[in-house]
């Protein structure tokens, strides 16, 4: 995991506001429940209390599914993004489903 997760990790644990380069994690709510982790000022993470959505918001890139596996090992673990054959899956563990790129998926 890299740094900068590491500190989205953290923000999004402690419901703390963060900025950092090219990463932001908005806490909108009281107690710190309604959260959104942009990439780029792209919304690639929304949800609260367990109910999370992700969305590569339109670019399959190796950072966009880098954020949201570092996301995805906190709050879902059986779940993750890959990339195979130029064909990118979020895989619950089970069976993987292809992602379209500007849809948001649900995790829980």
């Amino acid at each position: 995991m890299r740094k900068i997760e590491q500190q989205m990790i953290n923000a999004i644990t402690n419901g703390e506001n963060f900025s950092k380069d090219n990463t932001m994690v908005r806490i909108n709510g009281l107690g710190g429940y309604i959260q959104e982790v942009c990439l780029h000022g792209n919304l690639i993470i929304r949800g609260s209390r367990g109910n999370y959505q992700i969305s590569l918001a339109g670019w399959d890139t190796v950072t966009t599914k880098s954020r949201i596996n570092a996301f995805l090992s906190m709050v879902a673990p059986n779940y993750r993004i890959y990339t195979k054959n130029h064909t990118t899956y979020l895989s619950d563990g089970k069976k993987p489903v292809v992602m379209d790129n500007r849809k948001f998926y649900n995790v829980k």
